[in-house]
């Protein structure tokens, strides 16, 4: 098995080498821009999120180093980096090769590493942009860091190579009726070097006391060619639909599963989401038609917030009299669900309808933006 694609034997490159090349002189230019494009909050099945604890092997100033091989599994498939929230400048290099950076943007971000893997003596190497190189900013970086239990540590994502590479989850009321119009809004990434007949995609919804209620089975004719994405709409109705609220934090689940044409699951992902509308005002929201009186979360406790850890939430939460808080910043999916969960608006200021920033949460109930 071999994690570097090989010269073809007619003199030409292979796609593999070809993206390597390109990636190469592309972080030459503007490491940044090797960041993939940011997604939807959602997990992949639990052999393919494999933890890598960067920020506990420190080889230096401001340097974490993570030694990994290649492992069997991963024959044909991407391996992705993600790399937690930090608000600090940083660049990442793979085997040695300055690969991707980071301003210091506080969000989380995704290398796709493929071509930079060997089969075994594999290295991760994150270095920090530290304001000055005493010991003690040093400390207070890595202090800044572990502020946020819910961040999580880096993370080698494992994907297919054709794969669905974002998810967005709208709900439309029928007017007149008691149906609800589910769209599933699914971007699909290819990798894949050889044809392939098709791809089979699963799509199955249970209700919050985990009754099935949809069942949708596509197939994509058209696969796109190594570095193009496609997309597919899977559209769905449920009658006398379990609504979103603080009060009723209804939470449906979605599994997305991809077939070959033996039937064989090649890889799963798995996410929650709320139907609800929202608008808010001055001092009161607007969920599902009623209006809701807002107690916001102080300033203080806001900015607390990001610092606990799940149970310390819970219980913040629980003793607490709030339903909402304004985040000044993106906060971690982990986060998110867990306000999804426990029913608390996450009022966040919109900048672009897609930026970054926004792009994670979209499927989160709890989460609304304000122009």
């Amino acid at each position: 098995m071999h994690c570097v694609k090989q010269v073809n034997m007619n003199g030409r490159l292979s796609p593999g080498l070809l993206t390597l090349g390109f990636l190469l002189l592309q972080g030459s230019l503007n490491a940044q821009d090797n960041q993939e494009p940011g997604h939807a909050c959602f997990r992949l099945q639990q052999d393919r999120e494999i933890p890598i604890p960067l920020m506990q092997n420190r080889v230096g100033p401001g340097k974490y180093s993570f030694p990994f091989s290649c492992e069997e599994e991963w024959s044909g498939k991407q391996v992705f980096i993600k790399i937690p929230a930090i608000g600090i400048p940083y660049k990442i290099s793979i085997n040695r090769f300055n690969f991707g950076s980071d301003p210091g943007s506080g969000r989380a971000a995704e290398f796709n590493i493929t071509p930079f893997l060997r089969q075994e003596n594999n290295s991760i190497e994150l270095e920090l942009d530290l304001p000055n190189a005493d010991a003690d900013a040093e400390v207070n970086v890595e202090a800044e860091i572990s502020l946020c239990p819910l961040c999580g540590d880096g993370t080698l994502l494992i994907r297919e190579g054709i794969h669905i590479r974002d998810l967005r989850i709208t709900s439309y009321r029928e007017t007149g009726t008691d149906e609800i119009l589910i769209r599933f809004h699914l971007f699909i990434k290819s990798y894949l070097e050889e044809k392939i007949s098709g791809l089979n995609i699963h799509l199955q919804v249970t209700d919050p006391p985990g009754n099935r209620v949809i069942s949708a089975d596509r197939k994509l004719a058209f696969v796109p060619s190594f570095g193009q994405e496609t997309e597919l709409i899977i559209d769905k109705r449920i009658k006398d639909a379990m609504l979103w609220s603080p009060a009723n934090p209804h939470l449906y689940s979605l599994e997305l599963s991809q077939t070959e044409k033996e039937g064989k699951v090649t890889e799963n992902i798995t996410t929650t989401f709320g139907i609800r509308t929202a608008v808010i005002t001055d001092s009161a929201a607007v969920i599902n038609g009623d209006t809701l009186q807002l107690h916001m979360a102080g300033r203080g406790l806001a900015t607390t917030i990001p610092g606990l850890s799940e149970t310390g939430i819970r219980k913040l939460v629980e003793d607490t009299i709030f339903n909402a808080v304004i985040a000044p910043e993106p906060w971690p999916c982990d986060l998110i669900e867990l306000f999804d969960e426990l029913g608390v608006l996450v009022i966040r200021k919109r900048d672009t309808a897609e930026s970054a920033g926004n792009r994670p949460t979209l499927n989160s109930p709890s989460v609304v933006w304000t122009d």
